[in-house]
């Protein structure tokens, strides 16, 4: 059978033309070295993060400085609330009250945040401003204390007036404003005519006395839980034959129990038992050898207390801050 024969510039009939025109397409022409496209997919490799990370190194840093914020801003916000009041509350009470107020503006601006950022981040403000909240108060509760237990006294017997060469048979009225007193060679605390008052504690009295000393007796020797019942008075330096000195009990604090009264009535006690003249008023007194060693460890514990709390603090921030970051963790997740 005979083919059938076609002109030279035909391909099957068709011109040459056809096929030898270059299609006019929209996409870049493939080149052998690219990898096969997937249908349906765009090439989602993403390009390595200056530090040769990914994005998920960029989720754990703000992870880290998360946490971070939730541990060191309260801290700072509860040491810079109990530091004024624990040292400074005597003679500087306006700016400790001005820093406690900053301090809850801080907390209150953390917390209005909320208002203009939602979602994960407005999350995350509210929790810093409630924990800044919690320490605000606590660094005003514990400097408080701090100031009325150590500070204050310390500077009581710094200001007071120091009173030498007491007789034990004075009248103790014309030393009211007495911080420490220094008495005379000759007295002595009478461990044996002692009484314990039980009110919870043991409060323990007994009698300063002197050679001279009648059965009246204005100036006691106090402690707790350093006696029995009746006698055996162990509080103190009282044991100590060079001890001829004392520290006033001082009760000017609005956030502590007074105890004056308890001490009264285990003084009414003793001048019952052992027909003791007392005064309406008498004064008492904790027996020491060295009277500015005790003043001024009064400071040092005032000191120890304030760095005590702030680190206590410190891990009491880190569980919170650890514990609302996973909770917040699990509630994106969720």
């Amino acid at each position: 059978m005979q083919g059938t024969s076609y002109p030279v510039d035909t391909l099957y009939g068709e011109p040459l033309s056809v096929y030898s025109a270059a299609p006019q397409a929209a996409g870049p022409a493939l080149r052998l070295s690219d990898p096969d496209p997937v249908d349906g997919e765009e090439n989602l490799e993403e390009p390595l993060k200056p530090n040769g990370g990914s994005r998920f190194g960029a989720v754990n840093s703000t992870a880290v400085a998360n946490v971070m914020g939730f541990v060191l801003v309260p801290w700072v916000v509860f040491a810079l609330v109990m530091l004024p009041f624990a040292l400074s509350y005597r003679h500087y009470s306006s700016s400790c009250w001005f820093v406690f107020l900053l301090a809850l503006l801080l907390s209150s601006l953390f917390v209005f945040a909320t208002r203009h950022v939602g979602g994960v981040k407005g999350r995350y403000w509210m929790f810093l401003g409630v924990l800044c909240f919690i320490a605000t108060g606590c660094g005003l509760l514990l400097g408080l204390y701090d100031y009325y237990k150590y500070t204050q006294t310390y500077h009581l017997y710094t200001e007071g007036r120091w009173y030498g060469n007491v007789m034990p048979s004075d009248h103790p009225g014309a030393k009211k404003d007495a911080g420490m007193i220094s008495f005379s060679s000759d007295a002595y605390v009478d461990p044996v005519k002692s009484v314990g008052f039980r009110s919870g504690s043991l409060y323990c009295v007994a009698p300063i006395m002197g050679d001279n000393t009648d059965n009246f007796v204005g100036f006691w020797a106090i402690g707790t839980d350093c006696c029995r019942s009746r006698g055996l008075f162990e509080c103190g330096d009282v044991w100590n034959t060079n001890a001829h000195s004392a520290m006033v009990l001082f009760e000017e604090s609005p956030v502590l129990p007074a105890d004056s009264d308890i001490y009264r009535k285990a003084v009414e006690q003793a001048a019952a038992t052992y027909e003791f003249g007392v005064p309406e008023n008498p004064t008492f007194v904790r027996w020491v050898v060295d009277l500015e060693a005790t003043r001024d460890q009064f400071h040092a514990d005032a000191v120890s207390f304030l760095l005590t709390s702030i680190a206590l603090f410190l891990v009491c921030t880190t569980v919170m801050g650890l514990g609302l970051h996973i909770t917040s963790s699990k509630l994106m997740k969720a």
